[in-house]
């Protein structure tokens, strides 16, 4: 599949701090997350059902909440959107009649993609959203028999031209007993257990409840409608109703302190029905009324930090060798995406970053003639600041040396090699892609097979969007700037919410990422998984979008002293909370 750029690059350079030399201390920052695109399903306010797309380009409301409801929000340079079904690819759009209906990238309807017809803006009202087109400045809307029309927009949205967004995408993570050094798990059946295991059966989806709580849903990240729920009696199980309701309810914070010590390093899951702490004894889990070690969890992000460093230019993945290898400890490229193509990235608290191999251990490093070597340690060879890509049509990320100030670059023959930074060629420019762990192998999927057990969930979703470049449209880490296009976006958000930001809305997201710290060289990163997202769709989820057209005045705030629970994201940095 090929890589899709994730964030729009900022069109000025950061800032680089320079480094004092190789035995200088570095700090680490955050570690980066491991965030889906925003994928939503879309409902009406008025009636009972959801936006839902056909393969056709028929667009109606269903009430099945299956993945022809799912859209993927895609933000324009203009700030306006684009909501592509996430099944079929297609993207919503409107008539000048108010027909509304998908449209494909394929180029059967050029014509009215070129017409910005598949553009819509998201404006604020009482009871939750109104989206206009921006061509024909209509609203959309629907009727009780399920049909969806769009009507022009004068005066007060009526019900049926009221929208809610409910989130079906979130962070990923690994969710870990220190105790017992065990995960939790839901095997290809759906049935809950632990495992000592770091594989796709141990990934877990935080979906935001945007209800103002900060409370999430635990999805099982390989299986769809799987939920992480609890009993009054302190049972634990899988979920599997359409419909989430407060028994799938987690609210995350840090543990109190407890009397004699400490309970250890991680952080509390509360269920939001029973107000029990989820707990394990190492072999089953439960929720009890009090807070013990076995009621401690840490989290870790899906990829654990670790990345494919893939060349846009020539479309090959940067490796490097074992000692054995020839030569060793060397460098390669190759359009394989294996152990030898891991690379653990690090980002330091001034920005810059280091790149470990995650097979070999050894630093990728530059010497001060510009060639490239495999380090021992990072050294001052071994330091990069990633920057946006200044080409106009520019999509990656360029990886400056901190030593030589020259640029990674993959040769025309496959080689890696270093460039001064002034070259603005394709071979310049990089994207991340997150190493996401797979959730079956060759024997355990024959072992399915034969058991007629082989189902979506068989086919693990594939890497997803990290988010990062936050800080430029007013995401800071002291908070929301004045003026900025997030002091625009938390305006309207806070209307439509009747006075606060929600938890898991597209403020608190950008906001919660920004206040950690993360993304501060502007790392961005791309997808694959495009027949899983429903063909070639963007990944672009919200960064810095102002995707809410509203121009009122903010009704709420964000705290920043970490009572509001919008501030405790992204989850993989609860160390940092």
């Amino acid at each position: 599949n090929k890589l899709i750029d994730c964030i729009t690059p900022a069109r000025k350079k950061l800032t680089r701090v320079e480094s004092a030399s190789s035995s200088t201390m570095i700090t680490k920052a955050s570690p980066l997350p491991c965030i889906e695109p925003t994928q939503c399903f879309v409902s009406s306010k008025a009636y009972d059902f959801r936006l839902s797309s056909s393969s056709n380009g028929a667009v109606r409301g269903t009430t099945n909440r299956e993945s022809c409801e799912e859209w993927t929000l895609v933000i324009n340079d203009d700030k306006t959107t684009c909501l592509v079904s996430t099944k079929h690819g297609r993207r919503l759009s409107c008539g000048a009649d108010g027909d509304v209906f998908t449209v494909s990238e394929d180029g059967k309807d050029d014509d009215r993609l070129k017409d910005g017809w598949d553009r819509w803006r998201f404006e604020s009202c009482k009871s939750g959203l109104t989206l206009v087109s921006v061509a024909h400045g209509k609203r959309l809307g629907c009727d009780d028999k399920k049909g969806i029309y769009a009507f022009n927009a004068e005066g007060l949205a009526e019900d049926w031209m009221v929208w809610t967004i409910d989130f079906a995408s979130g962070e990923l993570c690994f969710l870990s007993s220190p105790l017992h050094d065990v995960r939790v798990h839901c095997n290809p059946f759906g049935k809950l257990s632990l495992s000592k295991a770091f594989g796709g059966w141990e990934v877990w989806r935080f979906i935001e409840t945007g209800d103002g709580t900060g409370s999430v849903y635990l999805e099982s990240w390989t299986h769809r409608k799987k939920f992480l729920a609890s009993s009054s009696d302190g049972n634990v199980y899988i979920s599997k109703e359409a419909e989430r309701k407060d028994a799938e309810k987690w609210t995350i914070v840090k543990p109190p302190k407890a009397e004699g010590g400490s309970l250890g390093a991680g952080v509390v899951f509360r269920s939001v029905a029973t107000g029990k702490m989820l707990g394990t004894d190492g072999k089953r889990l439960c929720t009890d009324d009090d807070i013990d070690v076995s009621e401690i969890w840490q989290l870790d992000s899906a990829h654990r930090g670790v990345f494919f460093l893939s060349n846009l230019g020539m479309d090959c993945r940067a490796g490097s060798r074992p000692e054995s290898g020839n030569p060793p400890f060397g460098t390669f490229t190759t359009k394989n995406r294996r152990s030898w193509e891991g690379w653990l990235v690090e980002e330091s608290e001034d920005g810059s970053v280091t790149l470990k191999s995650d097979a070999h251990g050894r630093y990728l490093a530059t010497d001060e003639n510009g060639g490239i070597l495999m380090s021992v340690t990072s050294g001052e060879g071994g330091i990069w600041w990633a920057e946006p890509s200044q080409r106009k049509d520019g999509k990656g990320i360029v990886l400056v040396s901190d030593f030589n100030k020259r640029v990674l670059i993959c040769t025309k023959d496959g080689h890696l090699a270093t460039a001064p930074a002034e070259s603005e060629e394709t071979a310049n420019e990089w994207c991340l892609e997150p190493c996401v762990p797979s959730s079956l192998t060759g024997p355990q999927l024959g072992a399915l097979c034969a058991a007629g057990a082989v189902t979506v969930a068989c086919a693990a979703a594939m890497p997803f969007a990290v988010m990062g470049a936050l800080g430029s449209v007013g995401f800071a880490s002291e908070g929301i700037v004045a003026g900025s296009a997030a002091a625009s976006m938390m305006s309207a958000e806070a209307v439509a919410s009747g006075g606060t930001i929600a938890a898991g809305g597209l403020v608190a997201t950008c906001q919660s990422i920004g206040a950690a710290g993360l993304g501060a060289a502007g790392l961005t990163a791309a997808v694959g998984g495009g027949a899983l997202l429903g063909g070639s769709v963007s990944a672009a989820a919200v960064a810095g979008s102002g995707v809410l057209g509203s121009e009122e005045s903010a009704c709420g705030s964000i705290n920043t002293d970490g009572s509001d629970p919008v501030i405790k994201r992204p989850f993989c940095a609860w160390r940092s909370w």
